[in-house]
């Protein structure tokens, strides 16, 4: 019996062994390939199934996708497109500009087709090779920056007050997400990593959808919600969107003629 077990955890490791090196040799040609199309210092996203190895990119910022409240592998993969569009979208917010799909993920060309043609939208494929797999250069995703503020303009009164008001109580590696207005200068002046998670001044505003981007925000791209005292009225007006906020986020500082400020990482800094 002992000599059948010895035996057959031979042709086990003898299976697995080709295995694993076809995969090492797998993450080589993905660093290799990397090198030689994406510029240091950039942001990479990384369909990474919590592998830290393909994350190793040199002098890269290097993300896994999906990524988890604390910045780490999330431990499972997108429920569907719309959910992995979601947080392909957060982090395109916070600065990442390419997503690396292994040949090992090809399979999320099957299972999330609309994320796919997504990626495809809003940015372009620079390789596609069986043996390596997918490298995607995402475009920047405007909505950071308000398109009609001049940039001659001098920041109005009401930002300085709220961007001294975030320079004195926040971290300065925190990240923010805003409600804000379109020609609002808040975006480009905020001391420190701003997304935007709502225009007031869109005319489709779905309450619902600025829900579950919030959530996705919350999750690990931001750190608080800003609601400047311009915001407060329209933010009065989303009910649903408005309760959940209040009910869901501690209020870090309410400052009547400036801004409230909620802590998204709440949970994050509880379960450390």
């Amino acid at each position: 019996m002992a000599r059948t077990r010895t035996l057959a955890a031979d042709r086990l490791n003898e299976a697995l062994h080709p295995r694993f090196d076809a995969y090492q040799q797998l993450i080589s040609r993905i660093h290799e390939t990397v090198d030689q199309l994406i510029p240091v210092e950039s942001t990479v996203l990384v369909v990474s199934k919590g592998d830290p190895a393909l994350l190793a990119l040199g002098q890269r910022t290097s993300w896994h996708f999906p990524r988890s409240a604390d910045g780490q592998y999330a431990g499972f993969h997108p429920a569907d497109s719309d959910d992995a569009i979601r947080r392909l979208e957060a982090l395109r917010a916070l600065g990442a500009r390419f997503l690396v799909i292994p040949s090992t993920s090809a399979w999320w060309y099957e299972q999330y087709p609309e994320f796919i043609s997504h990626v495809r939208a809003c940015g372009k494929e620079l390789i596609e090779d069986p043996g390596v797999g997918s490298i995607f250069e995402l475009a920047p995703k405007s909505v950071a920056t308000p398109p009609m503020a001049e940039p001659s303009e001098a920041p109005k009164q009401s930002t300085h007050q709220l961007v001294d008001l975030l320079d004195a109580i926040l971290p300065e590696t925190a990240t923010i997400a805003v409600i804000t207005a379109r020609n609002d200068d808040l975006a480009t002046q905020a001391p420190v990593r701003t997304a935007v998670l709502r225009y007031i001044d869109d005319l489709a505003a779905d309450e619902n959808e600025a829900i579950r981007d919030l959530r996705e925000l919350a999750g690990g791209a931001a750190d608080y919600l800003v609601v400047p005292s311009s915001c407060s009225e329209w933010l009065n007006g989303q009910w649903t969107l408005s309760t959940f906020i209040e009910t869901s986020y501690p209020l870090v500082t309410d400052q009547r003629n400036v801004c409230k400020i909620y802590d998204l990482a709440f949970q994050r800094k509880a379960a450390k």
